[in-house]
C-alpha cells in the first residue's frame, strides 16, 4: 500500500483489506489506518515467531487476550494523566480522589498485564524483558504510540544478537525449511507404513490400453493398479480430458523451491496428483476447482477448532480456510511429442507445492497436514529424493519439525 504521495504527505486510507488475525483495531473500528497497522501486523508475526503462537486471536474487545492487554494501557494511560494532575496541584494529597483513582488504575493495570503474560507463559517462558518490549509497543492499540522503523532499528531488543546479510539469511532458512519438510516427511512415511501393514495385497489382474486412442496419447506402460485405474477414469471423465497438464507446469528455478514449508516431492504426473487431492478433499469434507490450464487446485474448507482459555475452559470456533497446491517440474521439462504424456510416468520428479490464500496460518498448518495423512498422498511423496530414508533411524530429528510446525 502506498501511504505517501509524491510529496510526501502521509495518505491515509479506509478500505478494509488483510488476515483478521493482523488487523490492526482501527480497522475494526472503521477508522482510517496508515503504515502503523502494518506495523501492528509486523508485532504479530514477531510475536507469533518468538512464541509459537499469536499473542490475541483478534484485536476485539471480545477476546479475552486483547481486553488484558488493551484495557491496562488505557488504565496505565489513566494514570499517567492523573500523575501530571497531582503534580501540578501540591493539594491534593495521598487521601484524594486523584490519588485513589491512579492507584486504582495502576493496580487493575498491573493485575492485566500479569494475566496477560502468565496466559502466555503456559507454552513459554517470557524471560527477555527487551523483546517484551519492543513486542508490545508494536502492537500498541493506539497507531501514534506504536513503534515506527527508525524506533524499531535503534530498539535494545533488535540490537543485540548477531545480524544476517542477505545472502545469510537465505542460506539459513533454505537449511530450517528443508529441516521441516524432511521432519514431516518422516511423519508421513511412519504413517504410510502403519497404513500399508493392515492393507491386503492387490491382486487385480485388470489392465487398461497403452494410451487414449481418441487423442492419439499412447502411455508409457500398461495400467495395473487398482488406483491408478479409478485415476484415469476420474481423468478421462472430465478432471483433464484434454491433457492441459502436460503443457501448464513450471520448472524450479536455479534449484530454489517456491516459498512454501508445506510441499513434497513425487513422481507421480500432476493430473494423478489432481485426482488424489481430490479424494483426500472429500474425505475431509473440503470442496475442490481443479483448473489444469492454469495448474491450480483450489481447496476450500471449514475447518472447528478447540480454543483452551486461560481459565481452562474450551470453546469451539469454526473458520474457513481456503489454499491451493500447484506442481512443479522439479528439475528440466522433458521434451514432450504430441503422442506424449505425462501420465503414469514414473521417471520425472516433480514438487507439489502448498499456499494459503485465506485463513489464519495455524489452522491452515492443521488442514493441510490432515490432507498429507490421507492414503491417496503418502503413497506418492519420493521420500528418497526428499533425503529421507525408509527406514526409521533418522526419526531423532523429528523434534526439529515440531518446533517449526509451531
Amino acid at each position: 500500500t502506498e501511504f505517501m504521495d509524491a510529496n510526501g504527505n502521509m495518505n491515509m486510507m479506509k478500505t478494509p483489506c488483510g488476515t483478521k488475525n493482523y488487523l490492526a483495531p482501527e480497522f475494526w473500528k472503521g477508522q482510517k489506518y496508515s503504515y502503523k497497522c502494518d506495523i501492528f501486523a509486523a508485532g504479530i508475526i514477531l510475536f507469533t515467531t518468538y512464541a509459537g503462537f499469536p499473542p490475541f486471536m483478534e484485536a476485539q474487545p471480545n477476546d479475552w487476550w486483547w481486553d488484558k492487554y488493551s484495557i491496562a494501557l488505557e488504565k496505565l494511560a489513566r494514570a499517567n494523566e492523573l500523575r501530571k494532575i497531582i503534580k501540578q496541584n501540591e493539594a491534593l494529597g495521598s487521601d484524594s480522589a486523584e490519588h485513589k483513582e491512579m492507584d486504582a488504575c495502576l493496580h487493575d493495570a498491573r493485575k492485566r498485564m500479569q494475566l496477560f503474560w502468565k496466559a502466555h507463559s503456559k507454552k513459554r517462558k517470557f524471560e527477555d524483558e527487551d523483546f517484551k518490549d519492543i513486542a508490545l509497543n508494536l502492537i500498541h492499540p493506539k497507531p501514534e504510540n506504536r513503534m515506527d522503523i527508525k524506533q524499531i532499528i535503534k530498539h535494545k531488543w533488535f540490537t543485540k544478537g548477531p545480524f544476517y546479510n542477505k545472502d545469510e539469511l537465505k542460506l539459513y532458512l533454505t537449511k530450517r525449511v528443508k529441516i521441516v519438510l524432511q521432519g514431516r516427511a518422516r511423519k508421513i512415511r511412519k504413517l504410510m507404513q502403519e497404513q500399508q501393514s493392515g492393507r491386503p495385497k492387490n491382486t487385480n489382474t485388470t489392465k487398461r490400453a497403452l494410451g487414449d486412442e481418441k487423442f492419439g496419447k499412447v502411455f508409457c506402460r500398461e495400467i495395473t493398479d487398482d488406483k491408478e485405474l479409478q485415476i484415469w477414469d476420474k481423468l478421462k471423465d472430465g478432471l483433464d480430458k484434454e491433457y492441459d497438464y502436460d503443457y501448464s507446469l513450471d520448472t524450479v528455478k536455479d534449484g530454489s523451491l517456491p516459498n512454501s514449508t508445506w510441499q513434497f516431492m513425487t513422481k507421480y504426473s500432476p493430473g494423478e496428483v489432481a485426482v488424489r487431492l481430490q479424494n483426500a478433499a472429500v474425505k475431509n469434507g473440503a470442496s475442490v476447482t481443479v483448473n489444469p490450464k492454469d495448474n491450480i487446485i483450489t481447496i476450500k474448507v471449514g475447518f472447528m477448532q478447540d480454543i483452551e482459555m486461560p481459565d481452562g475452559e474450551k470453546i469451539k470456533k469454526k473458520e474457513t480456510i481456503t489454499f491451493c497446491a500447484k506442481q512443479f517440474f522439479l528439475y528440466d521439462a522433458p521434451k514432450l511429442e504430441e503422442k506424449d504424456t505425462l501420465l503414469f510416468r514414473r521417471d520425472i520428479f516433480y514438487l507439489v507445492s502448498f499456499k494459503r490464500l485465506q485463513g489464519t496460518f495455524d489452522v491452515y498448518n492443521k488442514m493441510v497436514s490432515k490432507f498429507l495423512k490421507h492414503e491417496d498422498l503418502t503413497e506418492i511423496v519420493d521420500f528418497e529424493t526428499m533425503g529421507v530414508s525408509m527406514d526409521s533411524k533418522d526419526d531423532n530429528n523429528d523434534n526439529d519439525d515440531q518446533k517449526d510446525d509451531k
